[in-house]
C-alpha cells in the first residue's frame, strides 16, 4: 500500500512531538489501523496509516491527510488485539505486538510516542538499513528511558511497601554496569549465578516484577479493573528495559543469595540488572 500526502503540515509523533513537513512524494505504508465513527445512524470507517520519512521519522496520517496511490494490502499481516486490529508489514508486526498486547488503550497511546524510536529502529535494521544520526543520538543518550524505569520502580516499592504488612524490607531496584563486573558474582561464594535461556529474556522479566509487586506470575489480563493496573506497571518495565535493547539482549543471568536475587541482562558490554532486595 502507498500513499501521497494532500496536506503536508502533519503532527509527527517519533521521540520529539512536533510538527514538520512531510515531502510531496509517495510512501510505502509501514502499518495502518480502521477504526468507526459514528454520527447519529452513520457509521464511516476510516484509515489511520503509518510512514518513515527520509529523516527516520514515523508520521501518523489520518484519512484527511493522504490519498491511497496503491491499494493493494495483500503483503499485510493482521495483528488482532483486544485494542485494536492492525494491519503491517511482516517485518513491522513485532514493532506492534507486546505493546498492543501489554497495554491497554489509555496507557498505549500514551507510551507509542516513546517506544516509536525502537520500532523505527528495529524495523529499519530487519530491512537491512542503516541507522541515521538521529537514531543513533536518540540510543546513545538513554537519561529519558532510564529516568522513567527508575520513576515506575520508585511507584512499585511504594505500593508494595504499603501493602506488605510487616517490618520485611523488599526493594526493586535497576542498575547497569560494566561487564567485567560479571566475574564478581560468578565468584562470589555467597551466591549462585546461573544462564538462563534467552529464548526467556521477556517472561523472566514480566515474572519476576509481577511476583515482587502481586506474588503470582505475569498474566495478561482484559479490562480496566484495579489488578489490571498493577499488571501495567509490569508491562512498562518491560517494554521500557526492552527499548533499552535495541539490537536485542546477548544474554540472560539470575544471581541469587538468601537475602537479594538479580535477573541481569548482557547487552553490548553492559550488564542491566532488576535487583530485588529483601531483610529485615
Amino acid at each position: 500500500m502507498k500513499i501521497r500526502p494532500i496536506n503536508l503540515e502533519i503532527r509527527n509523533i517519533s521521540y520529539h512531538i512536533d510538527i514538520y513537513d512531510l515531502e510531496d512524494k509517495v510512501y510505502d505504508v509501514i502499518f495502518f489501523y480502521d477504526a468507526s465513527y459514528f454520527s447519529g445512524n452513520t457509521s464511516t470507517i476510516e484509515r489511520t496509516v503509518f510512514v518513515i520519512d527520509e529523516e527516520q521519522c514515523i508520521a501518523e496520517l489520518d484519512a484527511q491527510y493522504y490519498i491511497i496511490t496503491d491499494d493493494d494490502t495483500s503483503n499485510y499481516v493482521k495483528f488482532v488485539s483486544s485494542i485494536y486490529e492492525f494491519f503491517t508489514t511482516p517485518n513491522a508486526l513485532f514493532l506492534l505486538e507486546k505493546s498492543l498486547t501489554y497495554l491497554s488503550e489509555s496507557n498505549f497511546k500514551e507510551f507509542i510516542n516513546e517506544r516509536t524510536p525502537v520500532w523505527i529502529a528495529r524495523y529499519l535494521l530487519s530491512e537491512n538499513k542503516s541507522l541515521k544520526n538521529r537514531l543513533e543520538r536518540i540510543f546513545n543518550d538513554n537519561s529519558n528511558t532510564i529516568s522513567r524505569i527508575n520513576g515506575t520502580l520508585d511507584f512499585a516499592n511504594i505500593y508494595v511497601g504499603l501493602n506488605r504488612y510487616s517490618d520485611y524490607y523488599t526493594q526493586l531496584t535497576f542498575e547497569i554496569a560494566d561487564i567485567s563486573i560479571l566475574d564478581h558474582y560468578n565468584n562470589n561464594s555467597e551466591g549462585k549465578l546461573n544462564e538462563l535461556n534467552i529464548s526467556e529474556y521477556e517472561k523472566q522479566i514480566l515474572d519476576s516484577v509481577s511476583y515482587f509487586i502481586c506474588n503470582k506470575p505475569f498474566v495478561i489480563e482484559t479490562g480496566f479493573s484495579y489488578s489490571r493496573s498493577l499488571n501495567e506497571i509490569c508491562s512498562l518495565l518491560f517494554l521500557l528495559i526492552d527499548s533499552l535493547l535495541i539490537y536485542g539482549p546477548e544474554k540472560i543471568y539470575r544471581y541469587s543469595t538468601d537475602w537479594d536475587s538479580r535477573l541481569m541482562i548482557q547487552y553490548k558490554n553492559k550488564l542491566y540488572s532488576l535487583n530485588f532486595e529483601s531483610g529485615d
